[in-house]
């Protein structure tokens, strides 16, 4: 039986081709999207704009060494969830995000080796080897997005 999923950003970076199934008004969109030009993708919620997204992400990342773009797709899909009274908590998460996203795609492409002092900013503070380690960033960005559950004056406190 195929594997159902309720959202894109539950598939795989690299299973993304598998279930695309291009229309010529989607390859349109794709190229747009992958084009130098900035885009505005609007449309009703569950109509394909993230995965047209995820789709354009993993064209570029095989052209990538041809291009020299490195293509980071961030997902906002739990920003509803981050609850406090600092009127700067969704931007504070919204830059951690990219940054963990960004050090993250660094790291699985290989662009990003051993370590380099610069990069911790990325990371938090510490910078780790391998993809699947979590960051003092990472750690951070969950208890931005469990903030609704729980106090949210202790975001800052180390776990």
């Amino acid at each position: 039986m195929a594997d159902f999923f309720y959202r894109t950003e539950d598939i795989k970076p690299e299973e993304v081709g598998e279930y695309f199934v291009e229309t010529k008004r989607d390859r349109e969109i794709v190229n747009l999207l992958k084009a130098r030009n900035p885009v505005v993708l609007a449309g009703s919620r569950g109509v394909g704009k993230s995965f047209l997204l995820r789709v354009a992400e993993l064209e570029l990342s095989k052209s990538e060494s041809d291009s020299k773009v490195l293509p980071v797709y961030v997902s906002f899909s739990r920003s509803s969830l981050i609850h406090t009274k600092d009127p700067q908590q969704f931007q504070h998460w919204m830059l951690a995000r990219i940054c963990s996203r960004l050090y993250r795609t660094l790291i699985s492409t290989g662009a990003l080796t051993g370590t380099v002092r610069g990069i911790s900013i990325l990371a938090g503070g510490s910078v780790p080897s391998t993809p699947s380690v979590q960051t003092t960033l990472d750690s951070l960005i969950v208890r931005y997005e469990d903030s609704w559950r729980s106090d949210p004056s202790k975001i800052f406190e180390m776990r």
